[in-house]
């Protein structure tokens, strides 16, 4: 048996281990239990952040829903976002026109254009 698959739990040790592999095992175990007291550490601080949010009213609380500043805060967005987007449909439609009136008076250039050549050939 490999003290590998001792550690990872994929055997149990029928018999004694010598004091170096002992050792082994115990400085694993021991750098696992800091491992998982350093993630325990670091999930307790975000719980008392996401506590300490919610009571201030600027996070999504506990179940996963969003406070109510959090909801007023959407809400003035996508009506900022409305208000900006009519006002980009308005402008689009003003271009809008704006190239077709300039479009005709491309067409009646042209035509005077073609009008004066002709004269201008028949001289």
């Amino acid at each position: 048996m490999k003290l590998f698959d001792y550690l990872t739990g994929k055997t149990e040790l029928a018999h004694p281990l010598c004091k170096a592999c002992a050792d082994e095992v115990i400085n694993k175990q021991e750098q696992m239990l800091r491992i998982q007291q350093e993630e325990l550490r670091l999930l307790s601080e975000h719980m008392n952040h996401l506590k300490e949010g919610e009571e201030k009213g600027w996070c999504v609380n506990s179940n996963g829903g969003h406070t109510e500043n959090n909801r007023n805060a959407a809400t003035d967005a996508d009506d900022k976002l409305q208000v900006e987007y009519h006002e980009l449909l308005r402008e689009l439609h003003n271009l809008e026109e704006e190239d077709r009136a300039l479009d005709h008076k491309i067409t009646q250039e042209k035509l005077i254009c073609e009008e004066k050549e002709k004269q201008l050939k028949k001289l």
